[in-house]
C-alpha cells in the first residue's frame, strides 16, 4: 500500500509595505511515495527579512485539518511535522505568518 502526498506552501495575507515570509518545503519530495502506515517527517525551512526565524508562526494542515499546532519557528528556520496519513494522495500545507499576521 503506498500513500501520495501533495505538497503546497503558502504565506498570510500581509499589509503592502511588509515582505512576506520566504517558506520551502525540503523533504519529502513531492513525487515520493510511502508505506501505508509508516509516519512521515515533513520538513520546511522558513525565512523573512523583517522577522527573526524563531519569532515566525507557522501552521501546518492535511487536508484542510490542521496538524502539528502550536508551533513556532527556531533560529535555524528549518520546522517539522510528523504525520501519519491514510492510503491516497493527501494535501500537505504551511502557512507562515511574521509578527505583522
Amino acid at each position: 500500500m503506498l500513500v501520495t502526498l501533495l505538497l503546497t506552501i503558502g504565506c498570510g495575507d500581509k499589509e503592502p509595505d511588509n515582505q512576506v515570509p520566504q517558506v520551502s518545503i525540503v523533504s519529502p519530495n513531492t513525487e515520493e511515495r510511502f508505506l501505508d502506515g509508516n509516519p512521515i517527517v515533513f520538513q520546511a525551512q522558513l525565512s523573512d527579512t523583517e522577522t527573526a526565524s524563531e519569532q515566525l508562526r507557522f501552521e501546518w494542515s492535511l487536508d484542510g485539518t490542521q496538524v502539528c499546532t502550536n508551533t513556532e519557528g527556531n533560529a535555524s528556520g528549518l520546522v517539522s511535522c510528523e504525520l501519519t496519513p491514510s492510503i491516497g494522495t493527501h494535501s500537505v500545507i504551511i502557512e507562515v505568518f511574521d509578527l505583522d499576521g
